[in-house]
C-alpha cells in the first residue's frame, strides 16, 4: 500500500503534460482551459495523425486523451492501438459521446472525473516507469 501511495504522489508531483485530440475545436478548447486552471500543460490536436507526429518528436512522457471518432483518418481507437505498440509508457484515455460499453470516458463528463483518471493514467505511467507494472492504458 505504501508503494502505491509513494507512486500517486509521485504522479501528482510530475503532472505529466496531457495531449488531447478531439476533432471538436470547443471540446478541445474547453478542456485545455479546465486542465490549465488544474496545473497541466496542455497541448491539443484536431487528429491522430497530428498527435503521432508530436509524440515522434517529443522527449516527454504524455497522457493522451483522445475522442474515439476523430473525422477524416484514424479514429481514437486505433490511435490508442499505436499508443500501446510505439509509445507504451505514455498514458492513455479514451472519450466517446456514445454509450456502447467500451472502457472510456463517456461524454458529458464532470472535471473531477477526468481527473481522477488522469490521477490513474499518472500513477500507472508511474509504476511502469519504476518496473512495477506492465505497460497498460486506462
Amino acid at each position: 500500500m505504501t508503494r502505491q501511495l509513494d507512486e500517486l504522489n509521485e504522479a501528482r508531483r510530475s503532472r505529466f503534460p496531457v495531449l488531447i485530440v478531439d476533432d471538436d475545436r470547443s471540446m478541445r478548447d474547453t478542456l485545455s482551459i479546465c486542465l490549465h486552471e488544474e496545473g497541466f500543460t496542455v497541448c491539443s490536436l484536431a487528429n491522430a495523425e497530428a498527435a503521432i507526429r508530436l509524440l515522434e518528436n517529443s522527449p516527454q512522457q504524455w497522457i493522451v486523451i483522445s475522442d474515439r471518432r476523430l473525422g477524416n483518418g484514424m479514429t481514437g481507437v486505433e490511435l490508442g492501438r499505436v499508443m500501446a505498440s510505439r509509445y507504451p509508457d505514455h498514458g492513455f484515455l479514451l472519450m466517446s459521446g456514445e454509450s456502447d460499453g467500451e472502457t472510456c470516458l463517456a461524454k458529458p463528463f464532470a472535471l473531477v472525473q477526468l481527473l481522477a483518471r488522469l490521477d490513474t493514467a499518472g500513477v500507472m505511467m508511474v509504476a511502469r516507469r519504476n518496473g512495477s507494472l506492465a505497460a497498460a492504458s486506462v
